[in-house]
C-alpha cells in the first residue's frame, strides 16, 4: 500500500511559489492533488520547491495562508481580479458576505470569464503586475444554490464541503496592470433590494479598500494603487441580485 512517506510527492505553484505538502493522510494529498494547480517540475530545481510541512492537519485554509505570507512586499487586497473575454482586466472588491467569490465564479463558469485570484488579489509593485494565484474557489453556504438559481451551472468538483478547484477557469501567467474597470460590491446596512450603480473616483475607491488590503503597510502603496486602477472612473454596485450585478458588470465592461 502507498503511504504519504513513499509516494512521490506533488509539487504545486501559487502565484510565485512551488512547493510540496508533506501530510500523513493520503487522502488529503489526493483532495490537494485535485484543488492545486501543478507546477512543470522539470523547469525546478530542489532548493526551488519549498516543503510544507502539516503533520496530519487537514487545514486548506491554514495551508493557503501559509504560502500567502511568502509573497513578502506584494500588496493583497480581499478581492477577485478576472479577466474578461475581450481581454479587459477587472478588479472585484468587497468586504466578507459582499458577495465578490459568488460573483467571481459565476462569471467564471457561465460567461467564460478567466480567474487571476479568487477572494484574495496579489500585486507586484517591482513589476507592476497581477500575480496568477490560482487558489481554489472557498464556497460558503447557500452559493452553490445561488448559482444554480441564477446561472443554472455549479462548481464541481466540490471537495471538503467547501472548495472547488479553479482548473480550466484560471489564468495563467502575470499579468500587466492597471486594470481596465474597478469594482467594488457592497451590501446597505438598510434592506434595500434596489441595485445602485454609483460612479467612483479613484481616490475615493482607494480610500474605501484601505481596511481589506495592507496598502497602509507600504510606503506610498495608496499613491501607487491610483495607478493600477486605471483612469477609467470606478464602480460601486449597493445591493441588488447576482443576476442584476452581473448584467451591470457585463454592461460596464462591453463599453
Amino acid at each position: 500500500m502507498m503511504t504519504a512517506e513513499t509516494s512521490k510527492a506533488t509539487v504545486f505553484k501559487l502565484g510565485r511559489v512551488a512547493f510540496s505538502v508533506a501530510n500523513c493522510d493520503v487522502d488529503f494529498q489526493t483532495t490537494l492533488d485535485i484543488l492545486f494547480p501543478h507546477s512543470n517540475q522539470e523547469t525546478l530545481n530542489e532548493e526551488e520547491i519549498y516543503e510544507v510541512r502539516t503533520g496530519c492537519d487537514r487545514d486548506i485554509r491554514g495551508l493557503l495562508n501559509h504560502i500567502l505570507k511568502k509573497h513578502l512586499g506584494c500588496i493583497w487586497i480581499d478581492a477577485g481580479a478576472l479577466i474578461a473575454p475581450n481581454g479587459k482586466k477587472v478588479l472585484l472588491v468587497g468586504q466578507s458576505g459582499a458577495g465578490k467569490s459568488t460573483t467571481t465564479m459565476a462569471l467564471a463558469l457561465r460567461y467564460g470569464w478567466k480567474v487571476l485570484g479568487e477572494d484574495l488579489v496579489l500585486l507586484d509593485q517591482k513589476t507592476d503586475k497581477i500575480i496568477s494565484f490560482a487558489s481554489p474557489f472557498s464556497l460558503k453556504p447557500g452559493t452553490r444554490e445561488l448559482l444554480e438559481e441564477t446561472i443554472q451551472k455549479t462548481p464541481d468538483p466540490i471537495l471538503e464541503d467547501e472548495w472547488s478547484p479553479l482548473g480550466t477557469m484560471a489564468g495563467h501567467g502575470d499579468i500587466d496592470l492597471p486594470f481596465d474597470l474597478s469594482i467594488f460590491l457592497e451590501r446597505a446596512e438598510e434592506f434595500d433590494p434596489q441595485l445602485e450603480i454609483i460612479e467612483t473616483g479613484q481616490p475615493e475607491f482607494v480610500r474605501k479598500i484601505l481596511g481589506i488590503s495592507n496598502l497602509l503597510r507600504f510606503k506610498n502603496s495608496a499613491e501607487q494603487m491610483l495607478g493600477y486602477l486605471g483612469s477609467r472612473p470606478c464602480l460601486t454596485l449597493r445591493n441588488g441580485t447576482l443576476a442584476e450585478r452581473l448584467e451591470a458588470i457585463l454592461n460596464a465592461v462591453s463599453d
